[in-house]
């Protein structure tokens, strides 16, 4: 079997509206055509002397590529190996129907975002008939992708606007079959993410059920980020202070099974969450209890206590409010009234101050 079936030439084609075709694929509207951006040019060029090879050029409005395919290696034994660079222009509407926001009346993104993409390189056995074995693949892969800007709109029409800071990209592995490799680096402590650090293992990424291990760290995190994020209307804000950092490690993570655990350092609060695993469709402790511990401000003393009893609500306590969760169950279905926890609360000495 021959690649290209033993021909040679170039094919170019001008003037490519994919947005035509959309509806024929039974994608939505601007699905496609948003990330080119428009009508562009494809031109392929190709042979098949004793090493077939090709060389792909896309040109459109938001989408640049130059690509390059080689057959190695003898026939029977051959792979395909590809490398090349794509450089793309998002708009702030295509980043609304890739994030699912084109819905949201209170979440869009104000301004476009550039992603590049560098192949250094990407491999695939080919067969007899010199189709790609794909989960034997090889891929290595860096990019980065510009600062992001947000708005989101509170149900009082509270604007809050987000930015990230540039994130650099990696995507590696040796076999697709076997484990994937990504990273995601934001060292950019002045905007409203924070410093971001991600590292991701995916094992049997092509099957089923793909198991993840795992670490996230972010530091300087403004709790407004969190909160417009979250649409908690500013209560992480008010009680857990300004800024928070956030560790979490995930190991053997899959639909059914793994282990999180998570340490949250804020202004107003430390809280370490010791490892919890998926069982029986809830996270459930492992062993060890979690533990929190709260500054006794306004905020934690009349919504957080005040809520488990009005008494509460005048409580004066010098070394802040310890909470220990010994047992926990939280259902992973969304059902709440599965949801049940035992915990211990803490005061340490403490006083009834008359507010009037």
């Amino acid at each position: 079997a021959r690649l290209f079936f033993g021909a040679e030439g170039m094919v170019a084609l001008s003037r490519l509206d994919l947005a035509k075709v959309e509806p024929v694929l039974g994608l939505e509207p601007g699905r496609l055509s948003g990330i080119l951006g428009g009508a562009g040019a494809l031109r392929v060029e190709f042979a098949e002397p004793d090493t077939p090879r090709a060389k792909v050029v896309l040109d459109f409005p938001s989408l640049d590529g130059d690509l390059a395919l080689e057959a190695r290696g003898a026939v029977g034994e051959r792979t395909l190996a590809l490398s090349g660079k794509l450089a793309c222009e998002l708009a702030a509407d295509t980043l609304d129907r890739l994030a699912a926001l084109e819905k949201s009346s209170g979440r869009r993104f104000l301004k476009p975002a550039s992603v590049a993409l560098m192949v250094v390189s990407a491999s695939a056995p080919l067969d007899a008939a010199m189709k790609p074995d794909l989960p034997a693949a090889a891929f290595e892969a860096s990019g980065t992708v510009s600062a992001l800007s947000f708005e989101t709109r509170d149900s009082k029409g509270a604007l809050t606007t987000l930015a990230t800071g540039p994130i650099a990209l990696s995507i590696r592995s040796a076999r697709l079959a076997d484990e994937i490799a990504c990273s995601a680096k934001s060292d950019d402590s002045a905007s409203s993410t924070g410093a971001i650090d991600l590292d991701l293992k995916i094992r049997g990424a092509l099957g089923a059920d793909p198991i993840v291990d795992g670490t996230l760290r972010s530091s300087g995190i403004p709790s407004a980020t969190v909160d417009a994020a979250a649409g908690t209307k500013g209560a992480i804000g008010r009680n857990l202070g300004e800024t928070i950092s956030l560790e979490v490690v995930a190991t053997g993570l899959s639909k059914k099974a793994g282990v999180l655990s998570t340490v949250l350092d804020a202004t107003n609060a430390k809280l370490t969450i010791a490892p919890v695993r998926i069982d029986g469709g809830f996270l459930r402790l492992v062993k060890e209890p979690s533990v929190a511990t709260l500054a006794l401000t306004p905020a934690v003393r009349e919504q957080l206590l005040a809520s488990l009893h009005p008494v509460f609500a005048d409580v004066a306590a010098s070394q802040g409010v310890r909470i220990v969760l010994e047992s926990f169950a939280w259902p992973l279905d969304g059902n709440m009234r599965k949801f049940d926890a035992v915990f211990t609360l803490d005061l340490g000495e403490a006083k009834l101050v008359n507010r009037g």
